[in-house]
């Protein structure tokens, strides 16, 4: 076979693995897209329920309750909390603004999901009061959360 023959056949061999790889990246591509999209519903799912989860139970649960109530939260009070576990109930409040800011979690599913411990906590007096004395000290202490309280009530 002369030079040019073999270059030809070599040259149709190239467009056809062209095609090819054309045709399985318009397949493959749009099927990666939609695993990746479904990955990541997967994982902020997963997310929102651990963070729902912790809400729940133990301290928590009982600080989300005494706040429903409107009774008093720490022990200083009449409350039956130490300040330490109030921290740790914003702290959990604050992951889920962490998980939000990180577009780990949507705006529609923290809205749904946890607005309402968000609000409650944020217009409970006790705890905006709390918020005034411990940012003497610090006066960026749950911040961050508080404006994003805020954000939820408009």
């Amino acid at each position: 076979m002369s030079d040019k023959i073999k270059w030809t056949i070599v040259e149709k061999i190239l467009r056809i693995i062209e095609v090819i790889a054309v045709v399985a990246a318009a397949i493959i591509i749009p099927l990666q897209i939609h695993e990746s999209q479904n990955n990541q519903e997967d994982r902020s799912f997963s997310m929102i329920i651990r963070l729902d989860e912790k809400l729940k139970q133990g301290a928590n649960r009982e600080i989300l309750y005494t706040i429903s109530k409107n009774k008093p939260i720490l022990k200083e009070n009449g409350g039956k909390f130490e300040s330490y576990e109030l921290d740790c109930y914003l702290d959990d409040l604050d992951s889920i603004e962490d998980a939000f800011l990180r577009k780990i979690i949507d705006k529609d599913a923290t809205y749904d999901w946890f607005s309402d411990y968000i609000i409650k906590t944020f217009k409970n007096k006790e705890i905006a009061g709390y918020l005034l004395k411990i940012r003497k000290e610090d006066p960026q202490y749950f911040l961050g959360l508080e404006k994003f309280a805020k954000e939820m009530t408009r």
